[in-house]
């Protein structure tokens, strides 16, 4: 236990989170964390308004919590790469957050995919246009959602019926329910989601520190 807390503690020296959320909870569920201008990507800039306004209703109809690990970049020059859609903050590659495991979502994981098709669809509802997403694109815990000329790529198969869904106005699926992760998969987690984003899950931190302690 005192090496699950110790790792706990590492976690929290990592530089503190860039976070946009709602103003009465600025964590959870329904919130955007930029990591991209530490995380070594190329595309640092930040996302602009219109890509912050289609994460955020979507994370607020979903109920997931948004982590950007690429967003913006330069029209032109060499601090750039691949297409335009990323130009200016007009995309992000992200990672989504579960609210209530907190662990970040597994497109392998049936439900897990169920909740990442709700947040492709409510993208397209708010005004996205691109969406990646596939094992073979980016691995998978990661998608792209952003702009540019309406599209969808990746190779994940469930990717087009949300897709279709965010355009024909439906109602947004809901997540499955999910069972409150232990003491351990908290600490677990907390761990896991730092390393990959690189930047802690400060409820996560939190609701394991205070079970540990005996506040909970």
């Amino acid at each position: 236990m005192r090496v699950i807390a110790s790792l706990l503690l590492a976690a929290l020296a990592i530089a503190p989170c860039d976070v946009s959320a709602n103003d009465d909870n600025p964590f959870v569920p329904q919130g955007i964390v930029e990591k991209q201008t530490t995380s070594g990507a190329t595309r640092k800039l930040p996302i602009n308004e219109t890509t912050r306004r289609i994460l955020l209703t979507a994370s607020r109809q979903s109920g997931l919590r948004v982590y950007v690990f690429s967003g913006g970049q330069p029209t032109e020059g060499q601090n750039r790469t691949g297409t335009h859609r990323h130009d200016l903050g007009g995309a992000a590659d992200l990672y989504l957050v579960h609210p209530v495991t907190h662990h970040i979502l597994d497109m392998r994981d049936p439900d897990d995919r169920v909740c990442m098709a709700s947040f492709i669809q409510a993208s397209i509802a708010a005004g996205a246009t691109g969406v990646g997403a596939g094992l073979g694109y980016m691995g998978a815990h990661a998608m792209h959602i952003g702009g540019g000329a309406a599209a969808y790529w990746g190779g994940a198969d469930w990717v087009p019926a949300a897709y279709d869904r965010g355009l024909a106005g439906l109602p947004v699926l809901s997540c499955p329910a999910r069972t409150p992760s232990t003491k351990r998969e908290l600490a677990e987690i907390a761990e896991h989601n730092a390393k990959m984003t690189g930047c802690p899950d400060e409820v996560v931190v939190a609701a394991y520190n205070a079970k540990m302690t005996g506040s909970a």
